[in-house]
């Protein structure tokens, strides 16, 4: 096997998922692989490991996870069946599965439904589906406090742009909720947000071999018109409102104008746009890169001193509050 605990791989027409997800008992929803160094090529590939249909066998899960595997691969056409797989089993009330873990499958699930979207930011369909997870998402856990705080305490720091876009989904959804706002205001938010980085997978070469995935995080800033491909692409979806758009294509402007890709100023910033801008920043600043993350205390006073213009301060406000609650 591969090094254990290292960092995921992106191999073409592959997906990574978290091996912890895999419920013992239950059938593969799609043929699994692993992660090996064969010798003689000198390098990393991946090899099958189990085949749609077996069942998964306790044991042998445990032993994968004592020894340190993390993750493993499903093709890319698969994740669809993945992703409801995951879905399901976290709607149902397992004797042994806690609260948390069922969250953790729900998490995982909409994560596969955001990579799949970002793979293929022009198939309707899996942008479709990334919408539609969304709602499933808010449905499962509107009402009731202790799941939305639990799928919160689940979501994981790694600095790529998957878990960044779902991170930041969960966050405006719970915020929203915090302000009050209907379950059908909070959608249009986090829909915005769990797409609002889709056009940064433009960068990626899909038929190379990825050592790092934190590749386009790393890149935004010199990115500066992301945000409106990314409002392009959605474009195409005609159930999407014209809120949500808005607010992707300006998750990046500042209330004083030296936001981008406009340089819109504060009378044109709905709401939204300027809690997508919050969030945005302190979801990305507070993620783990090699130890370079800020302290959540550190990137929300710089909110409030070098963006002090930049952002709705009575929003950032509330924001802190909210956080102390959860």
């Amino acid at each position: 096997m591969a090094e254990q605990g290292a960092q995921p791989k992106l191999y073409p027409g592959f997906v990574y998922f978290s091996l912890r997800t895999l419920i013992p008992e239950t059938l593969l929803p799609c043929d699994v692989y692993f992660e090996a160094f064969i010798e003689r090529l000198g390098r990393t590939r991946l090899i099958p490991a189990l085949k749609k249909g077996q069942p998964i066998d306790g044991q042998w899960l445990d032993d994968l996870l004592e020894q340190g595997l993390t993750h493993s691969y499903a093709k890319q056409e698969d994740l669809e069946a993945l992703q409801e797989y995951l879905f399901n089993k976290s709607r149902i009330e397992l004797d042994n599965l806690s609260m948390e873990q069922r969250q953790e499958l729900l998490y995982e699930s909409a994560l596969c439904s955001i990579k799949s979207a970002m793979m293929e930011p022009r198939n309707g369909r899996r942008l479709a589906v990334g919408v539609r997870t969304v709602r499933r998402l808010l449905d499962c856990v509107w009402d009731c406090d202790e799941a939305r705080k639990s799928l919160l305490k689940v979501m994981t720091s790694d600095r790529n742009i998957f878990v960044h876009s779902l991170n930041c989904c969960l966050l405006g959804a719970s915020f929203a909720h915090h302000l009050g706002w209907r379950q059908e205001q909070a959608e249009q938010l986090a829909v915005a947000l769990f797409f609002h980085d889709l056009a940064l997978v433009d960068n990626l070469d899909h038929g190379e071999q990825h050592e790092d995935i934190n590749f386009d995080l790393n890149r935004e800033n010199s990115d500066q018109f992301h945000p409106i491909r990314s409002r392009d692409y959605l474009s195409i979806l005609p159930e999407l409102s014209p809120q949500v758009l808005d607010t992707v294509q300006n998750h990046h402007e500042n209330l004083d104008g030296t936001g981008y890709p406009r340089k819109t100023s504060a009378n044109q910033l709905s709401v939204a746009a300027r809690i997508a801008r919050i969030i945005d920043y302190y979801e990305l600043h507070t993620s783990s890169a090699e130890g370079k993350a800020l302290a959540p205390f550190l990137a929300l006073r710089a909110m409030q001193t070098e963006y002090a213009h930049g952002m709705d301060q009575r929003l950032v406000a509330e924001f802190i509050r909210f956080l102390g609650k959860v």
